[in-house]
């Protein structure tokens, strides 16, 4: 008899690491501390044998050089042991959506969708047929949604799609209650070397209407104006996590080597363990993004005392320093303005408590 679990989570906790990933180790660790029994995937990346050999948790091998058709079936696969291993399925991705609104259709499996970015406009636009009909039928389900912005929420609302229950707006963070780890020697030598510290996090080279996601070269750029303005010695610390985009690696470095500062940045390519550390060291967090969900590379940040300074596309929590997407001279201005600032903003398991009642609103649900 297979044994019943409350909750999985359908996407690979961190490693890899990026905003998903570690809100929902996070998420999934402090709920099982909680009393619920919540499981989730992880990546050949991960080697910590507690993850591997618990029950709650499964390989997710999904191989880049699969082909469609395998990929189709582990997704099958991966769904339909979820469906009958636990009662809620919480889908935080929107490929394949078909299959969650199958196993729905078919035993009225639970389930809770978070959308984590103000992108599901242009991805409902590109769905296949199959998958838009998931999506139309999922929302008019009995199905939970959760957007972790305003602007998420807005683009739910703006799609072709009427919704059974009401769309909840919850952050998707939770604070970090790992160990202070301390820092690589060279990372740490860096630092030591320099007045002041500006850190930047780009998950992947992700491009969006034609726009880099995350703002590398906007970052580099301003680096660079601050560098040159500035008395003081200012390092800037690019973390990049995505180390297989060799192209897109090669690219930023040229054009830091032709501005003069590529041999200035400290460049933290992969996967970041303890990136904890890093924050507490940093000064101003640049986050030049076209768009955004809520990030959980801000709210970390801050708690660790740095100053934040992202653009304006999207709501950004008290405290952040704003300025004009696109507007170089403002993203300057603002950084300036920041390395002269102090900053201790906590935050609290507001959020964690609101994710929990909305599952045990599901769970309780007949």
């Amino acid at each position: 008899m297979i044994k019943k679990y409350q909750i999985k989570e359908f996407s690979p906790i961190a490693p890899p690491y990026g905003g998903v990933s570690v809100y929902l180790r996070r998420l999934i660790e402090s709920l099982n501390k909680d009393g619920f029994s919540v499981g989730g995937y992880y990546t050949h990346e991960n080697q910590e044998l507690e993850i591997r050999e618990s029950p709650l948790f499964e390989l997710f091998d999904w191989n880049a050089s699969w082909s469609k058709l395998r990929k189709l079936y582990s997704h099958i696969r991966r769904i339909i042991l979820a469906s009958r291993q636990y009662d809620i399925i919480h889908i935080h991705g929107q490929e394949l959506i078909c299959l969650p609104a199958l196993v729905h259709l078919l035993k009225g499996q639970k389930i809770v969708i978070t959308v984590h970015n103000a992108m599901i406009g242009n991805y409902f636009q590109r769905m296949s047929r199959l998958n838009r009909w998931g999506f139309k039928y999922l929302a008019k389900s009995n199905v939970r949604w959760v957007a972790v912005s305003e602007e998420a929420k807005e683009q739910l609302l703006s799609l072709p799609v009427r919704y059974a229950n009401p769309i909840s707006i919850i952050p998707a963070y939770i604070p970090d209650q790992t160990a202070l780890l301390p820092l690589p020697g060279a990372l740490a030598l860096y630092i030591s070397k320099h007045e002041r510290i500006i850190s930047f996090y780009g998950r992947s080279f992700m491009t969006y209407n034609n726009h880099d996601v995350y703002g590398f070269i906007p970052a580099i750029k301003a680096y660079k104006s601050i560098r040159d303005r500035s008395k003081m010695s200012i390092g800037l610390v690019m973390c990049v996590s995505d180390s297989s985009n060799i192209s897109g690696l090669n690219e930023l470095h040229r054009y830091a080597e032709e501005i003069g500062v590529d041999n200035d940045i400290y460049w933290l390519v992969g996967g970041i363990k303890g990136i904890r550390a890093l924050w507490a060291a940093t000064d101003v967090y640049i986050r030049p993004t076209y768009t955004d969900g809520d990030s959980v590379s801000v709210r970390d940040a801050m708690a660790e005392g740095a100053v934040v300074v992202a653009s304006n596309v999207c709501l950004r929590p008290e405290g952040v320093l704003i300025y004009q997407y696109g507007d170089d001279n403002d993203f300057v201005e603002k950084i300036k303005i920041a390395l002269e600032d102090n900053n201790s903003q906590g935050f609290g398991m507001e959020y964690y408590e609101e994710m929990k009642r909305i599952y045990n609103l599901t769970l309780a649900q007949k």
